[in-house]
């Protein structure tokens, strides 16, 4: 079940990260990028994760670094292009109100206008609250139809009529509640198409990808994938020689871009810095509701007054975080090439190293565990837990991974069957 999950989970654990590039810069001195690389290989190494591909946009500057390897003898390198998953809804959500601002929709417009009835879709419904997960729509992602259709045959292409078929009850009445569902920015794919006369891909291309620079940027497996294509990992096994269109096909508008961590960061740059989106617009795309502090495909967390405002993603094989780092007015993405791995521990290692605080993985590769409660805690995907005040309060959880932010400190723990606690996985 948690592996079909997989396929292009979103979630909400918002962080911040910064990896050190290869070339020197006036914006981070040669002593603090020596420091990012040796955190980012030592959580590489310590994590077990396959490859990590990272870039980050601050003072004007970017920077791009790698650490791992696609497969054997071939190390990650910064131009391979990797699965971002559900960082794709930012794309999709920019799009979108790129098209409001030309005057082809309104968002709080019905769907009804361009989509056709659907027995388990209210026609009430409004593109707003699809791009904010309020619609209540029932996710097909999730329909364990769509799940054994994908495993049983991966060379499958859906077709938008089969999404359409498999979407579930609704599952609360629209605006009442929140829940985050692929099928909501399925569904905006498809009215962004109906108002435009465009295909998605082509849309992406001409409202954000070709301004922007982003060359290698792709909707999978509408356009061909351009550059290297790191090797995706599933349970420490090589998933490259497989099919990936069932997955990607079906992940669509909610999930399916790929890209090198450089250009997206271009995107977060070009977002935040208003060359994207005009002012009432991301003022829209961030306005944050419900319990997971949602914007329109992108989230927001607080922690300790700061705020990191981004999205993180997962695609079979591939697995992602963005963020913008106000206070830091830092731009920052990390991509790895396996799944399960965990971005977030690379995550927690950099902003020690930005905040000049020592690092929560020595460089020597030792582990230790340093994070101050009460906290929050979340799984590894992303999805809220609980929250805790005391160590022995993560003893009584079920064993696994889990995310833990303490005030500014973000820590992979994992919890064993005995309760004991350990760094990482």
């Amino acid at each position: 079940m948690k592996l079909c999950r997989w396929i292009f989970a979103g979630a909400h654990v918002l962080v911040a990260l910064l990896v050190l590039g290869t070339s020197a810069s006036a914006g981070i001195d040669d002593t603090i990028r020596a420091r990012l690389q040796r955190a980012v290989d030592s959580v590489q190494k310590a994590e077990k994760i396959q490859g990590v591909s990272a870039a980050v946009g601050m003072d004007n500057d970017l920077w791009s670094g790698a650490a791992g390897e696609s497969f054997a003898g071939r190390p990650i390198t910064t131009d391979m292009v990797l699965g971002i998953g559900s960082n794709t809804k930012t794309c999709m959500a920019s799009t979108l109100l790129r098209l409001q601002e030309q005057g082809f929709l309104k968002l709080d417009e019905p769907i009804r206008k361009w989509l056709p009835p659907h027995p388990n879709i209210d026609t009430t419904i409004t593109v707003r609250q699809l791009l904010n997960h309020t619609s209540g729509i029932g996710d097909y992602s999730a329909e364990q139809s769509y799940r054994d259709a994908c495993l049983k045959d991966p060379v499958r292409l859906w077709t938008h009529p089969d999404l359409m078929a498999l979407i579930p009850k609704q599952q609360f009445a629209p605006g009442t509640s929140g829940g985050y569902c692929n099928t909501n920015y399925f569904l905006a794919g498809l009215v962004a198409q109906e108002v435009s006369g465009l295909s998605l891909y082509q849309l992406f291309r001409r409202e954000l990808f070709n301004p922007l620079s982003m060359d290698s940027t792709r909707l999978f497996p509408d356009e061909e994938i351009t550059g290297e294509l790191a090797h995706r990992w599933m349970g420490g096994r090589d998933a490259s020689n497989g099919s990936m269109n069932a997955e990607w096909s079906g992940a669509w508008a909610a999930g399916a871009v790929i890209s090198t961590s450089a250009e997206m960061a271009q995107f977060y740059d070009a977002l935040f810095s208003g060359r994207v989106l005009k002012t009432e617009s991301m003022t829209q795309l961030t306005a944050f509701v419900g319990a997971n502090d949602y914007g329109l495909g992108i989230s927001r967390k607080v922690v300790s007054g700061t705020t990191m405002i981004g999205h993180t993603g997962e695609i079979r094989g591939y697995s992602s975080v963005m963020f913008r780092v106000p206070s830091l007015k830092a731009n920052i993405v990390v991509l790895t090439n396996s799944i399960p791995s965990n971005p977030l521990g690379v995550a927690a290692a950099v902003l020690r190293v930005l905040r000049d605080a020592p690092t929560s993985v020595n460089e020597d590769g030792n582990q230790r565990l340093s994070t101050a409660l009460p906290g929050e805690v979340y799984s590894v995907e992303g999805r809220y837990v609980c929250s805790v005040d005391t160590y022995d309060e993560l003893r009584q959880l079920q064993p696994g991974t889990y995310a833990v932010l303490a005030g500014d400190t973000l820590q992979l723990i994992n919890v064993s069957g005995s309760g004991e606690l350990l760094l990482g996985r």
